[in-house]
């Protein structure tokens, strides 16, 4: 017997905000860039580090007056490819993570045999 069952997978996934620099702790006090809350929730709002590699700026402010710090454009690249945009209504206020829900299939496979077994002892046994 195989039994194929359809149920919703839900992965928490970086929110649109998180995606953007606005990220909070647990108390609603915007994080950044080293992960400590920002004294007075203060935005970001110098100008983002050069790379000491490539010599060029390639992350920016996403989100200008919101974002606790620059968010690097590779880094953008790899969320926007392999993580979706979370589902609707699955945010929390100032939540930094929500889910995506998607159908897939769960199988199962299981095997099973029923038998009977019918047997006559003798004719005394048989009779009522």
């Amino acid at each position: 017997m195989r039994l194929s069952k359809g149920i919703t997978n839900t992965p928490p996934v970086p929110s649109a905000d998180a995606r953007n620099g606005i990220l909070h702790d647990s108390s609603g006090n915007l994080l950044g860039g080293d992960g400590k809350p920002i004294p007075g929730n203060a935005p970001f709002s110098g100008t983002c580090p050069i790379n000491p590699t490539t010599g060029t700026v390639t992350s920016s402010n996403r989100a200008p007056g919101q974002a606790g710090f620059c968010v690097d454009a590779s880094a953008t690249k790899y969320l926007e490819a392999f993580y979706p945009l979370p589902s609707p209504g699955t945010v929390p206020s100032n939540g930094n993570l929500g889910t995506f829900g998607f159908p897939t299939q769960q199988v199962v496979s299981e095997n099973f045999v029923t038998t009977r077994v019918d047997h006559k002892f003798s004719e005394f046994s048989a009779q009522p």
